[in-house]
């Protein structure tokens, strides 16, 4: 599925537009600097779980998907070490915790549209 196809962004842009919106009055109200490194991760977490699983995408996990989307974006522009305690191994077993959870989610969907059909 092409996500940046015009017809594909005619459907998606109603449900993402919420979440840059609020993120940017959050910035406004913020006093002071704005961390966009985390803001922007933040905004791509969400932006990538509407686009995936739609705008009511309410997983138990979401906050830990969250954190682990965090510590994986981290690790790419880290030195590729694969060794334990460095922040490119970290981000390697969140990235295998993600796939997990997300393919758990694709399942439950999966089975929810047989259901109803």
């Amino acid at each position: 599925v092409n996500f940046l196809s015009p017809a594909k962004l005619s459907t998606v842009l109603p449900d993402v537009a919420p979440h840059f919106l609020s993120a940017v009055e959050r910035w406004i109200s913020t006093r002071g600097p704005v961390d966009l490194s985390l803001e922007s991760t933040s905004l791509t977490f969400k932006v990538i779980m509407t686009v995936l699983f739609g705008k009511n995408f309410a997983s138990q996990h979401a906050a830990q998907l969250h954190s682990m989307f965090h510590e994986f974006t981290k690790g790419l522009f880290s030195l590729h070490l694969y060794v334990p305690g460095t922040t490119f191994y970290a981000a390697f077993c969140a990235r295998r915790r993600i796939e997990k959870i997300v393919e758990m989610a694709i399942a439950a969907q999966r089975a929810a549209r047989a259901n109803n059909y």
